[in-house]
């Protein structure tokens, strides 16, 4: 008898399909692959471009959803396709999405103004509001409904914002192209992660084609970007057993957005079934004291925006038709002391504060 050949080194590289025991390139893509692929990349275009809040954008959105959905289950089941043909949907998705103004919101003029009362006119957003600088050029651009708001974004994140409108000067072209490019770099940090994590062009087709993703970058979404890029390594750093970095990943993402302190509930579960307390406690202690240094020169004017921040529901909240139901005017928009205690606003927060926390 013979002795069995060693079986021949795989050839299967980590960004393409396996190959074939002949040396070809392996089982090619069926056409149903890329049919997901190019439905999910198509619509989700034609959403970026699509007018807001309307019939078809909500079509798109159920369509480029599932079509996304479509491939990653064919891929997941039996891997064909490389990464290659994902990253240059994604891209052409990004590109559209930073090629064309914000159309969908206006949360990014709201970034501006906070960003240039910094950067142009040396006041603190946590003391004053867009309304108090009538003669700035990108104040008539804010909603009427944040004109006299000032920042509830934390100190992190202004400090982007006044970089950023200090770069861009007076131009809205520049500053709006700075932030999408801003929100298109933290997407792709978040996508270079999950690859170099999983290898999985699947995964990859499911972040980058979501709608949600391509919304972010035309919008100017950089507080969702930068949150989840932040909670994402948080949630790597605590798996790995890094209870310090983890917590000072959510800091990161709290300075940002205080709300983004619900990312320590979740880091305490996973460490409380775990049985690593200690993982627990420093990632609250290191949180808490780098939010609560961070934040101190500005405790006075932020605490003010922030207990005040309860009393507003905006159009696209669930809360939405309760609040409209129950206080009326508008779901408290048009009351004329929007910030003075509501009972029924309060209850209402209080409600949502819990069943977010719960479902975290």
């Amino acid at each position: 008898m013979t002795p069995a050949e060693p079986p021949a080194p795989s050839t299967a590289s980590p960004s393409g399909p396996p190959a074939a025991p002949d040396g070809s390139a392996g089982p090619k893509p069926p056409v149903r692959s890329w049919l997901a692929l190019g439905v999910a990349t198509v619509t989700l275009v034609a959403l970026i471009v699509s007018p807001r809040h309307n019939v078809l954008s909500t079509l798109l959105v159920i369509i480029s959803g599932t079509a996304g959905g479509g491939f990653v289950l064919l891929e997941q089941r039996r891997p064909t396709m490389g990464a290659k043909p994902v990253l240059v949907a994604i891209g052409l998705v990004m590109l559209m999405a930073v090629s064309i103004g914000p159309h969908s919101s206006n949360d990014v003029w709201s970034y501006t103004m906070y960003g240039r009362m910094v950067s142009v006119h040396g006041a603190s957003p946590y003391d004053h509001v867009p309304a108090d600088f009538p003669s700035d050029p990108f104040d008539k651009r804010v909603s009427p409904i944040w004109q006299h708001r000032g920042s509830v974004y934390g100190p992190i994140f202004v400090a982007y914002a006044a970089t950023l409108t200090f770069v861009a000067g007076d131009s809205a072209l520049i500053d709006h192209l700075l932030f999408q490019l801003g929100a298109a770099a933290v997407v792709a940090a978040v996508l270079w992660i999950v690859w170099r994590r999983t290898r999985s062009p699947a995964l990859l087709a499911w972040l980058g084609l979501h709608p949600v993703f391509g919304a972010i970058v035309v919008n100017s979404g950089q507080i969702d970007a930068f949150i989840g890029l932040a909670v994402l390594v948080a949630a790597l750093l605590i798996a790995q057993r890094r209870g310090v970095a983890a917590g000072l990943a959510v800091a990161v993402a709290s300075l940002v957005k205080i709300t983004s302190l619900l990312a320590l509930v979740g880091i305490v579960f996973w460490a409380w079934r775990r049985h690593e307390r200690r993982l627990a406690t420093q990632a609250v202690v290191t949180t808490g004291v780098v939010v609560g240094a961070v934040y101190l020169p500005f405790l006075a004017g932020a605490s003010h925006v922030l207990s005040g921040a309860d009393h507003m529901v905006t159009p696209g909240s669930p809360w939405n038709l309760p609040a409209e139901l129950l206080v009326g005017k508008d779901a408290g928009r048009d009351l004329a002391a929007r910030l003075l205690p509501d009972p029924t606003l309060s209850v209402l927060f209080y409600l949502s504060l819990g069943l977010v926390a719960v479902l975290a």
